[in-house]
């Protein structure tokens, strides 16, 4: 439904998405994760920019990098083929999916350095960045697979490289 939802530019809030997942307002950490939930639920991604968006109101804010932070994973294991076993995320708003063809995982390298930074989609043109500790447990599970390493989720093959 909230895809049917084109009200007009409202404005501009003083809300932003740190590139560590935290949110704050007028400077301020939200505390009521709740608050910050409900807020995710109703962003919207048009271009490179980002909206709050209701029936009747659209407010642009502002984000560092990508609005979602993969704070937790679990392995749904297939004992019959590993590569058919499935990954999930979850944000530190609360959403949870797998690793596949809809969530695919992309690795974009900083422009300085060697440092790679690793993204999935969680919805609709939202993208997440995945927590160090995630990125490094997935490191943990790669293997190769046509002169690649990576990860299987799903029966897809996600490289890490």
């Amino acid at each position: 439904m909230k895809q049917q939802w084109n009200p007009p530019l409202s404005g501009t809030i003083d809300i932003t998405i740190k590139a560590n997942g935290d949110w704050y307002h007028e400077g301020v950490k939200f505390t009521r994760m709740p608050l910050a939930k409900l807020f995710s639920s109703i962003l919207k991604k048009e271009g490179d920019d980002y909206f709050l968006l209701s029936p009747v109101e659209k407010w642009k804010i502002s984000v560092e990098d990508v609005p979602f932070l993969v704070v937790d994973m679990e392995i749904i294991e297939n004992p019959t083929d590993t590569r058919k076993h499935r990954i999930q995320f979850k944000t530190t708003t609360d959403d949870v999916f797998f690793l596949d063809a809809d969530h695919p995982l992309r690795l974009l390298k900083q422009r300085h350095g060697e440092d790679v930074r690793p993204y999935v989609l969680v919805r609709d043109n939202l993208e997440a960045i995945l927590h160090r500790n995630i990125f490094y447990r997935l490191a943990e599970m790669a293997e190769m697979h046509e002169g690649k390493q990576g990860v299987w989720s799903s029966d897809l093959f996600f490289p890490l490289e």
